[in-house]
């Protein structure tokens, strides 16, 4: 299952690939407006990865029957050693790593190999939501992450317009599992907020690693690590920058560590509990076959069955305490050190220390899904020439669509930036946005 198993910060360094009585437990993306903010990591809470899938659903309200468009975070229930592999094929066309137990792995190899086979044309569609106010539709290619290649042929951009497909749109459409990192925070212009839980981008993710090593390279790993000396470190977003150069952090070594900060830090950090259980299987399944529409028929008993076999209760792989839980032998020395460390400079504003951070390496795109059929087909049709399909997207941190007034913003964003609906982690409504801020397919705001 995809979650850090270990407690040390070396798995943090290395990884590649409950709020109390607070009356939110979720750090806001609003932060990304003022372009930076200031954090403090908990130093019990070393950062996890979270593998997950954005997946549409309509729910049905109870009071007054209306359906609406919701989108369901599905944490992908297979090992990382597969996950990372970001279904690549070799010259052979073998998957360096099959999928063995997450649905939507399964029916992403089931499709893929459909395709190469002409058993279903890459701009078929397969899903099909409809609320009262708005319809979701997903196809084979886009479920399989094809329709956000970069080098597409003009043919294959012909067969998307043929098909009513928009590639502004296409992307969202995607259904490959996207790395993100769970960080539990408090943020430095506002640690009255307490101890945040902040679920942010690969991209991100990687500029706090490569802070983190900077500074144990420098420091030692005693006065490095923010896990053992706390220090703030900022995060910087650059809405203007290419895709894989939006992120940057930096040490902020200069900031003060305040008496209140301090004790924060001492407290136990906001559990994450909710993020990291298992999604319900049996549910899954139901909104998979309720919401098919192809011809094509995946064997669903094939595609579920080893899911289903996990049953209720989660698997006993994890310490008793939380995963990124670390605990110092000697917390209040290591605090001392850091108020001493930092006590004279004056603390800095908000907008101090511009300098931009190395850019990121840009994620490898997958290579050529090709046949290894993980079940058969219930009904198989004639088959017929397949065109030239084209490869599955890069990863580019990934976008989605608000449920209110369906503008584009990143995955990660829990404030929409147009209507303002807040969202929690696992993108669930917590504040209704402006109803009158509606953006048209035609991208028109209405």
């Amino acid at each position: 299952m995809a979650r850090m198993t270990t407690n040390d910060v070396d798995d943090f360094l290395n990884h590649d690939g409950g709020g109390g009585d607070r009356k939110s437990a979720f750090l806001s993306g609003k932060w990304k407006e003022d372009q930076k903010i200031r954090v403090w990591l908990h130093p019990r809470a070393v950062p996890v990865p979270l593998w997950s899938i954005q997946f549409p659903m309509v729910r049905t309200d109870s009071e007054n029957g209306s359906r609406k468009m919701r989108t369901l975070r599905w944490r992908s229930l297979e090992s990382e050693d597969v996950l990372k592999q970001g279904y690549r094929r070799d010259s052979a066309g073998r998957l360096y790593a099959d999928p063995v137990v997450d649905p939507f792995s399964l029916l992403y190899v089931v499709l893929s190999d459909a395709i190469d086979a002409g058993e279903i044309e890459w701009t078929d569609e397969i899903f099909r939501f409809e609320a009262d106010e708005e319809e979701r539709v997903i196809h084979a290619g886009g479920y399989c992450g094809m329709f956000g290649n970069r080098n597409m042929t003009t043919e294959q951009k012909r067969q998307l317009r043929k098909a009513g497909i928009r590639l502004d749109e296409a992307w969202r459409e995607n259904c490959t599992p996207r790395l993100q990192y769970i960080f539990r925070v408090v943020q430095d212009a506002r640690p009255e907020e307490g101890c945040m839980i902040a679920v942010e981008t690969k991209s991100l993710g990687d500029a706090v690693k490569k802070v983190i090593r900077d500074e144990i390279e420098e420091h030692g790993k005693a006065k490095g690590s923010p896990f053992e000396t706390p220090y703030a470190i900022r995060w910087s977003y650059d809405e203007n920058a290419q895709m894989n150069a939006k992120y940057s952090a930096k040490a902020m070594r200069s900031v003060e560590l305040t008496d209140e900060i301090a004790a924060l830090l001492e407290e136990d950090p906001t559990p994450i509990d909710d993020l990291l259980k298992r999604g319900n299987v049996a549910e899954l399944r139901e909104l998979f076959e309720s919401s098919w529409v192809a011809d094509f028929q995946p064997d669903w008993g094939a595609i579920f069955s080893a899911a289903e076999a996990l049953g209720d209760d989660e698997p006993e792989e994890e310490p008793a305490r939380d995963p990124g839980d670390r605990r110092p032998r000697d917390r209040e020395r290591q605090r001392e050190a850091a108020k001493q460390r930092t006590a004279k400079p004056a603390r800095r504003s908000r907008d101090d220390d511009d300098e931009d951070d190395e850019d990121e390496k840009p994620a490898k795109p997958a290579a050529k899904p090709a046949a290894k059929p993980v079940a058969k087909p219930a009904a198989k049709p004639a088959a017929k020439p397949a065109a030239k399909k084209p490869e599955p997207a890069e990863d580019d941190d990934g976008m989605v669509l608000c449920d209110n007034c369906r503008t584009v913003q990143p995955i990660d964003e829990l404030v929409c930036g147009h209507c303002r609906q807040e969202y929690d982690a696992n993108g669930t409504v917590v504040k209704a946005g402006d109803p009158k801020k509606y953006v048209s397919p035609d991208g028109i705001d209405l």
